[in-house]
């Protein structure tokens, strides 16, 4: 093995061994996770949010409608790849308990994971953009108003119980 493989090896590939070997679960792909919608593995979504607030906003039934059918189609999509993940999971944890393994093998799948989530989180944004398409001007303003309130309940929520555990972030 060249210099290279042995960085590789000790820098990325170890620390993965440490962390499967350990137990610690990735966050969001537990098995209990994996059972949960999507709703609850990812509170607090924007979409969610405006639908919540149609009333403050003054979405039309329509609005409303198509942005439910945007949420669903989203989750419908999340749980697909969320059981992608789950499966990778399964798999790289089956060859780091196999014994050693192919470097490369190890690295495709890790990259395979890495993908999935990028494909996720622009998925996400796309959608969120999709929603606020469908807004007005005066609502996209009300519904900007409207998250920073609630960001701001959800930061003072945190501060809150992190004091209470007595932390100092």
């Amino acid at each position: 093995m060249g210099r290279k493989s042995n960085s590789i090896l000790i820098f990325v590939v170890l620390p993965l061994l440490v962390w499967l070997i350990a137990g610690l679960p990735d966050p969001g792909l537990t098995e209990e996770s994996a059972k949960l919608s999507h709703r609850g593995l990812f509170a607090g979504q924007p979409i969610s949010m405006m639908i919540e607030s149609k009333d403050q906003l003054n979405l039309t039934e329509s609005q409303v409608a198509d942005m439910k059918q945007l949420r669903n189609d989203f989750e419908e999509k999340v749980r697909t790849v969320h059981k992608e993940l789950v499966q990778l999971d399964e798999e790289l944890t089956a060859l780091m308990e196999k014994g050693p393994s192919d470097s490369a093998t190890l690295e495709k799948k890790i990259r395979s994971k890495e993908k999935l989530k990028s494909d996720l989180q622009l998925l996400r944004i796309q959608t969120i953009l999709e929603a606020q398409k469908l807004l007005t001007p005066q609502q996209r303003e009300q519904c900007e108003k409207l998250m920073t309130v609630a960001g701001k309940q959800v930061e003072t929520k945190e501060e809150q119980e992190s004091n209470a555990a007595g932390h100092c972030d």
